[in-house]
């Protein structure tokens, strides 16, 4: 079992990030600019994780400013590797990033070197997740294009199963 939740900076500074010329989020449209400090944590998303934990003997959490999503998806590749099959939970915020002409682009909240970051849907593919199990959990880390019946798969489950993962829960 591989839990990912709260992912938090360790520096005390607002950073912000440019998420392209809009954001869609459950809230609606936001700015151009969000800040990631300024962002509510997800304190019950570290419990959540945390209490999972306890139906598997074997487990490796990254919660708060341990919350790296490339480090758990580095940590699954290992164990697929090994021929073992993982199970992730990833509970952290989403958005959908507007890129631009049309083209919108799922990202994840990682904690990464200490500091907020965001990991693209686009990058998952990197991973070798063959025979991994993943829950999607939080606030749209499901996001993809859900204005459109026909691309329902999109976003998180269709980079998680693109990468391998023989299963993708989003809630």
């Amino acid at each position: 079992f591989l839990g990912l939740g709260n992912p938090q900076s360790k520096k005390n500074i607002d950073l912000k990030i440019n998420l392209g010329s809009s954001v869609a989020s459950r809230g609606g449209d936001e700015t151009e600019l969000i800040s990631l400090a300024g962002l509510a944590p997800l304190p019950l998303a570290a419990q959540e994780v945390s209490e999972a934990k306890n139906y598997f003997t074997n487990f490796d959490l990254f919660l708060n400013s341990d919350a790296s999503l490339p480090n758990l998806l580095s940590r699954a590749e290992q164990i697929s590797t090994n021929g073992a099959n993982a199970i992730l939970t990833v509970a952290t915020h989403g958005f959908t990033s507007n890129l631009g002409d049309g083209k919108k682009l799922p990202s994840l909240l990682s904690a990464d070197d200490g500091e907020l970051a965001l990991v693209r849907s686009n990058q998952i593919s990197a991973y070798n997740l063959n025979g991994s199990v993943v829950m999607l959990s939080a606030c749209d880390t499901a996001a993809g294009f859900a204005d459109r019946s026909d691309l329902t798969f999109t976003g998180f489950v269709q980079a998680f199963g693109d990468a391998g993962s023989s299963l993708v829960q989003a809630s």
